[in-house]
């Protein structure tokens, strides 16, 4: 009789795991961040796209597989509706008070969203510098809360030392800001299990004059990207990243940090149409028991 029991419980013990296995809540969590850029809503557009074009950009989030992936450059929910009917297994959410290059995210309908709203610090001056967009979020096991982000960019405007100072000062301003907000879920709420992604416009290698000193140098965060290199200037580390609590560190499946390399699986023209960004991608186990 008791061998019986072992046997049946050996049965079921193997019908869960196949089931969990099945279940795509206990596959690894894809999490990623990608910046689009200019994605515009076919009106007056500053990178100007056709019908293929928006395909060619489902293309890329398809082949990547991502649970979720933060968003920047999007220009409003218009244009995050072209390119959401060519991603039919994803719903969305795009923010509205970035001007012309919101915040979004999109996800798979299996995940668990919850959507806090835009964070307004972050926008040093309204109409100019992007708000993060905070949401909570679950797969199986594990849940957390994130915030997106698109700090201040160094970019071929700042043509005398005044303006390249002015952008340096403003993205130390949102590091500052988003390393408090960090602290303020860590410290005072319950959930330890915190992320930041997205276009830091930096890089934490950077050894002189670095901007996201705040966030870099915070021993409650663990920059997950920091060693990626830029796919689109070899030379230079990533601008984009992925940046996590230490509670969330310990779900990180290591090494998996990754790039979608545009630019070795299509042509200039193709990467043109896609963005001057690649896709950012890490992976994190969601079967263990959640932890706060």
């Amino acid at each position: 009789m008791k061998v019986l029991n072992i046997i049946i419980s050996l049965v079921f013990l193997i019908i869960i795991i196949s089931c969990e296995e099945e279940d795509p809540n206990f596959k690894p969590l894809k999490l990623g961040t990608f910046n689009i850029e200019w994605l515009g809503d076919s009106i007056n557009d500053r990178v100007d796209r056709n019908q293929e074009d928006y395909e060619l950009i489902a293309e890329v989030i398809k082949f990547a597989d991502f649970d979720l992936v933060g968003l920047q450059e999007i220009e409003n929910k218009d244009a995050l509706d072209i390119l959401m009917q060519f991603l039919p297994k994803y719903k969305c959410y795009v923010g509205r008070n970035g001007s012309q290059q919101n915040l979004a995210v999109i996800y798979k309908d299996f995940i668990e969203i919850k959507l806090i709203g835009e964070y307004m610090p972050l926008s040093i001056v309204r109409d100019r510098h992007r708000p993060g967009l905070v949401l909570e979020a679950k797969k199986g096991n594990f849940d957390w809360i994130m915030m997106i982000v698109h700090f201040k960019a160094s970019s071929r405007w700042d043509n005398t030392p005044e303006k390249k100072a002015n952008s340096y000062e403003i993205r130390r301003k949102q590091a500052e800001i988003a390393n408090r907000w960090v602290d303020s879920i860590l410290n005072i709420g319950k959930e330890k299990d915190v992320f930041l992604l997205g276009d830091f416009n930096e890089t934490p290698k950077r050894k002189k004059n670095n901007t996201i000193i705040p966030l870099i140098t915070n021993k409650k965060l663990h920059f997950l990207t920091g060693n990626l290199k830029s796919c689109k200037y070899k030379r230079l580390y990533s601008i984009d990243h992925i940046v996590c609590s230490e509670s969330a560190y310990q779900r990180f499946q290591h090494n998996s940090e990754n790039q979608i390399n545009l630019y070795s699986m299509y042509d200039d023209e193709q990467t043109g149409k896609i963005s001057d960004h690649c896709p950012i991608i890490t992976l994190f186990e969601v079967r263990s028991p959640d932890n706060d």
